[in-house]
């Protein structure tokens, strides 16, 4: 399935009721001759009524299919990206996204 992503800005802190997280990296891992789009961050519950806690995760995109121009700030992009369904690459590229970042917690979109 065909899914778009409008880049944000890297290091800025997006907050919600109960929280926040900060985009630290968008990039493109490659598996089997295609572009694999994730995006890399970190988020923090600190004014939830139910606990707090903090964890990095992974956004795994998809199959990078292209890539927009830079906007006229020429800061952020956007992608289209075809979703990767196949729970045997889903485990193959989880096991590489954790050996390159350790600890992270990896959802596929």
């Amino acid at each position: 399935m065909k899914k778009s992503y409008k880049s944000t800005i890297v290091g800025e802190e997006k907050r919600s009721i109960s929280g926040g997280y900060t985009v630290q990296e968008e990039n493109i891992l490659l598996y089997k001759d295609r572009k694999v789009f994730y995006v890399r961050g970190s988020a923090c519950l600190d004014s939830s009524c139910c606990g707090s806690g903090n964890w990095n995760y992974i956004q795994v995109i998809g199959y990078l299919l292209n890539e927009d121009k830079e906007d006229e700030n020429k800061s952020l992009q956007s992608w289209e990206a075809d979703t990767i369904e196949d729970r045997d690459e889903q485990i193959a590229i989880s096991k590489i996204l954790t050996e390159k970042h350790p600890g992270a917690r990896i959802e596929f979109h």
